[in-house]
């Protein structure tokens, strides 16, 4: 018996389909055979719920960008040395540029309606070195019949 995820994501890909935003036939083919199944399907669902927002998505900070034990301690051969970084998320932002404001106010405009547009301040520190990064990002949430879908957006500073 079918979920109400599963009907809600078929009854989603049928209206895309008679809209024909996306390869109907390809679609249709792939939900009818089982090899899209519900997450896949809510990948297509969040790429048309958020292809109005014209915002580079986050990049994912690494240890490499701010630490130097990581890039100093690669060893030729063996097991890499344990990341002795430390990450975090908060939505305390402070200071945003002109630039970052307008891009910020952009993508709550284009956002869908109904979803909750929040900055977060993305960071990084390595207890060895002491170095640190912070990366600022827009967060997209859209409540999808009960389920949370979110993209998250960059905000670079300028």
């Amino acid at each position: 018996m079918p979920t109400n995820l599963t009907l809600a994501v078929d009854q989603f890909l049928q209206r895309l389909i008679a809209g024909e935003r996306h390869d109907a036939d390809a679609l249709r083919r792939q939900r009818a055979d089982g090899l899209l199944d519900d997450e896949e399907a809510l990948k297509v669902v969040r790429d048309v719920l958020f292809y109005n927002i014209r915002c580079p998505r986050l990049r994912k900070l690494e240890d490499r960008e701010f630490c130097a034990c990581v890039t100093q301690a690669v060893p030729l051969r063996g097991p890499r040395m344990p990341s002795r970084a430390q990450y975090g998320v908060s939505t305390e932002v402070k200071n945003l540029s002109p630039d970052q404001y307008t891009t910020f106010r952009n993508v709550r405009t284009q956002a869908p309606a109904g979803a909750s547009v929040v900055l977060r301040r993305h960071f990084g520190r390595c207890e060895a070195c002491g170095r640190s990064k912070e990366r600022l990002g827009i967060l997209v949430t859209l409540d999808w019949h009960g389920r949370p879908l979110s993209r998250e957006y960059g905000l670079e500073a300028t």
